[in-house]
């Protein structure tokens, strides 16, 4: 499979600074209009009818984790494939890069690469991350799609049915899309040909760098090579998009608002198709509440009910997020004793005694 070289993708990956500064200070603004807007007392109760009963929904955390995990190993080479409980470990560890540090949501991935790579190959890791990378977006797709029902019988104000049938459509075009790629190429190819006929079209995607085209024509193949296990891991990351709507219908509870698994489907779509729309956010400061203050203001809760929830499902994040940290830090400390051990050593000394004689 042909693609961008994996220290080249794990550089570039994290290059959009002036952006990542950008989207850092927007979702901090944000995230302070929220808190005005919801009320800090009434957001204050919400908390504290929350309570200690918190604890019920960090393993939901878990279950999310370990999901992903196994759509990522399925993604794996079935040669190449290592042990689930290291890809969870390393999949927790990107999660944490995701969840602290500045630097969107790509930080993540040059983490689970780079400890994949300590496993498999370079490039089979890269393909692996890729891959899993893809499946889990064309997932999060599928799943707002398939809630479009419950999020139409769950409004409670007309205006909102138009941008979410928008956004609804944009997503059936974007799966569509990548489905003709891997089904049909050659048709994809002469349309593109089409395309490119106008003035100025040709010269535009000419701009478009060499190696991500071949990037994206070897996971094209990739894809074609192993339907059933991107079918399979897909699913698994479908299911793990699911546990958020459980999450959703929890914590909700907890706070006095018994709603149906139809209206906390609703919920958690929308809130994940707007914190996708504003993916470019580093560690999705502001979205990830705004989301959900949003799309339970679209189904009639109030704005502090929303703000809770996100402050629940970020806490959540924050203590698994913990773990992944310890799992990184563990992960570092023998990669420096594995660099100490292939040092050379001086001529007539051995490692852990005396010189040796001359």
């Amino acid at each position: 499979m042909a693609a961008l070289p994996p220290e080249d993708a794990t550089q570039s990956l994290t290059s959009w600074t002036p952006l990542r500064r950008a989207g850092l200070a927007a979702g901090g603004a944000l995230l302070f209009a929220l808190l005005v807007h919801a009320g800090p007392e009434a957001l204050a109760r919400s908390l504290a009818e929350v309570g200690w009963r918190f604890v019920v929904v960090l393993p939901l955390g878990g279950a999310t984790a370990l999901l992903n995990a196994f759509s990522w190993w399925l993604a794996t080479p079935p040669a190449r494939r290592v042990p689930l409980g290291a890809l969870l470990r390393m999949l927790l560890a990107g999660e944490a890069v995701n969840t602290l540090a500045p630097v969107g949501l790509v930080g993540g991935e040059v983490v689970r690469y780079r400890g994949l790579s300590r496993w498999i190959p370079s490039p089979d890791a890269f393909k692996s991350v890729a891959l899993a990378a893809t499946t889990q977006f064309a997932a999060q797709v599928i799943f707002i799609v398939l809630a479009l029902p419950a999020v139409l019988l769950a409004l409670v104000e007309s205006r909102w049915r138009v941008p979410v049938l928008a956004a609804t459509a944009g997503g059936v075009v974007l799966l569509s899309a990548m489905i003709c790629v891997v089904v049909a190429p050659s048709g994809v190819r002469a349309l593109a040909r089409r395309v490119m006929r106008p003035p100025g079209a040709a010269r535009l995607l000419s701009l478009v760098p060499r190696s991500a085209t071949d990037f994206l024509r070897g996971m094209a193949a990739e894809l074609r090579r192993r339907p059933r296990d991107v079918c399979l891991s897909t699913a698994a990351a479908l299911a793990a998009w699911q546990v958020g709507v459980v999450e959703t219908r929890l914590v909700l509870g907890l706070m006095g608002h018994a709603v149906s698994y139809g209206r906390a489907l609703a919920i958690e779509s929308l809130a994940v198709a707007i914190e996708g729309v504003l993916f470019f956010v580093p560690a999705r400061l502001g979205t990830l509440e705004g989301g959900r203050v949003a799309a339970c203001m679209a189904v009639g809760l109030d704005p502090a009910a929303g703000l809770t929830l996100g402050i629940v499902r970020r806490t959540r994040e924050l203590v698994w997020a913990a773990c992944g940290l310890a799992f990184l830090a563990t992960t570092r400390s023998g990669r420096e004793r594995e660099a100490k051990a292939s040092q050379p050593l001086a001529p007539g000394v051995i490692r852990g005694g005396p010189p040796l004689p001359g």
